[in-house]
């Protein structure tokens, strides 16, 4: 199994944002998170990518194990090393890449001090 979410619960400051989340998503397969407007998608993405803080969100319930280790409490830093990263949907993009180069620029990592 590559992605395990079990049980997950995400609050922003005391409301709960989503309840329960629970899904495995193995090599090779495809998951989609399908849903109406504040269902709660863009939360889950922010968990598995490490900037549910930086929004004001907490884990409350829950775990999330990449290759059966727990991400809970990684940073974002810490998940582009593990290949885990957020590529925005139309805004913050670089419009002259085609997507495959949009998404390698994702997982591009700049070590201190290179730049």
């Amino acid at each position: 199994m590559l992605l395990k979410v079990d049980g997950m619960n995400v609050a922003y400051r005391n409301m709960t944002a989503i309840s329960d989340v629970t899904f495995n998503l193995d090599v090779g397969r495809i998951v989609a998170l399908i849903g109406p407007n504040g269902a709660g998608k863009l939360t889950v993405l922010r968990v598995l990518c490490g900037t549910l803080n930086a929004y004001g969100g907490q884990i409350t319930q829950g775990s999330i194990l990449l290759d059966d280790e727990s991400i809970l409490g990684f940073r974002a830093g810490q998940l582009v090393s593990k290949g885990v990263t957020l590529v925005p949907d139309g805004r913050k993009l670089f419009k002259r890449l085609t997507v495959q180069e949009n998404l390698e620029m994702g997982g591009f990592i700049v070590k201190k001090g290179e730049l």
